[in-house]
């Protein structure tokens, strides 16, 4: 049990998040000037090496969280289960386990797509196309922010699952003799 909740711990203090941007679906309204789009014609192609190194970081990153996720999922039904055949009430625990496994398919949909518009970022012409360069790198904002997002929520259900076995840590506590929690 120790090692499950410093397991979760862990992952918890590794976590980060970035700010939201809205998401333009149209260039014509952004209304940029002519000088902002002769910007982004000469910055792009620095701004695509950067996204280039950025893009297997993002990978591993996007492996490594799933499978930490996935690991913490099947401890978080293995608890469960045991919990259930100790004729504890496991149905709050499990509840956020299937949450849990929910969100993490949530936060795998949502990678793809950012790794879609990355990839669809990196590869234009964006100094024939700033003005859609522009609003690739707006989705790309809005995505990232999404998937920190999704990343949160997931932080707090491992802590209302931390919570939730403290409870029965205590229900144990109380029903067998000489065991603290």
């Amino acid at each position: 049990m120790k090692r499950l909740v410093y397991f979760l711990a862990s992952i918890l203090v590794g976590l980060t998040a970035t700010a939201a941007r809205s998401v333009f679906a149209d260039p014509a309204d952004l209304n940029l000037t002519q000088d902002k789009l002769t910007m982004l014609q000469r910055s792009c192609k620095e701004a695509q090496s950067q996204l280039q190194r950025i893009r297997p970081t993002d990978t591993v990153t996007r492996t490594n969280r799933g499978n930490e996720y996935r690991t913490i999922i099947k401890l978080m039904n293995a608890f469960d289960s045991r919990v259930a055949q100790n004729k504890f009430d496991a149905s709050k625990l499990s509840a956020i386990a299937s949450s849990l496994d929910t969100k993490v398919g949530q936060l795998s949909d949502n990678f793809t797509k950012y790794d879609n518009t990355l990839s669809n970022v990196i590869t234009m012409n964006c100094q024939n196309q700033p003005a859609l360069f522009y609003v690739g790198l707006t989705q790309l904002r809005g995505q990232r922010a999404q998937i920190a997002s999704d990343i949160r929520v997931m932080d707090q259900l491992t802590v209302d699952y931390g919570a939730g076995v403290k409870e029965i840590r205590a229900k144990v506590a109380g029903a067998t003799p000489g065991v603290t929690p």
